[in-house]
């Protein structure tokens, strides 16, 4: 390409609270460990991840009217990602991640401001010169930022732009129904759709997900760490 790809992620800009425990931890006492703040969300991380792998990445979210919104904003910005964060009236979206010493990862979520974007926030110059729109399945499990994924889509596939999907998340994807998953992906036309294992599992059954071929032509399973091997 005559330069550098351009992605545009829609989803969540949000502040993870990361606590690393040393050791295992104890009902109804407390143990050592470490906490830090980061800028998170699944959206946002991935425009970053692209943008140092020497692409472009554009992110389209909604985000509180707070200081953590401001910080985070200029955060990603920094890194060289185009942010369009539309504001809305609820907090800036926060996520403890809860790792244990094994390395093991469980989260407790409240994602505010990010579940609260429009289909009427979406400006189609957004996507201008879009070769990719990529959307996390959080973008899908609840509208009306669900409504606006749609929307982006509807952009996407109207200037040829590939779109991808990762599944993200094995517990809001049982909540969905398989039924409405099915139906959201086929009303997508994905071009290619990422998940783990146990994703692609809570839509197909156990080793079947070749029957995901049947809404998207190209499937990703990812398989954590044996994926190095």
């Amino acid at each position: 390409m005559a330069q550098a790809p351009h992605l545009v992620v829609l989803g969540d800009l949000v502040l993870d609270i990361v606590a690393r425990a040393d050791v295992m931890v104890e009902q109804a006492s407390d143990v050592a460990g470490t906490v830090r703040f980061r800028a998170g969300g699944s959206a946002a991380n991935t425009a970053r991840s692209f943008v140092s792998a020497g692409g472009r990445a554009t992110f389209i979210g909604a985000v509180g009217r707070d200081a953590w919104a401001r910080r985070l904003v200029a955060a990603a910005r920094a890194e060289g990602v185009t942010i369009h964060a539309v504001p809305v009236a609820r907090p800036t979206g926060r996520i403890m991640v809860l790792l244990g010493p094994d390395g093991e990862r469980s989260f407790v979520v409240d994602r505010g401001a990010a579940d609260l974007l429009e289909a009427t926030d979406i400006d189609a110059a957004w996507f201008r010169r879009c070769d990719v729109l990529h959307l996390p399945g959080y973008s899908l499990f609840r509208r009306p930022l669900a409504d606006a994924a749609a929307g982006a889509v509807a952009i996407a596939h109207e200037r040829g732009a590939a779109v991808s999907v990762d599944l993200s998340s094995r517990a809001p994807l049982l909540a969905m129904g398989r039924r409405q998953a099915w139906r959201v992906l086929a009303e997508l036309r994905p071009t290619i759709l990422f998940g783990n294992s146990g994703e692609v599992a809570a839509l197909t059954g156990e080793r079947q997900e070749e029957r995901l071929l049947q809404v998207v032509p190209i499937l990703v399973v990812k398989e954590g760490a044996a994926d190095k091997e």
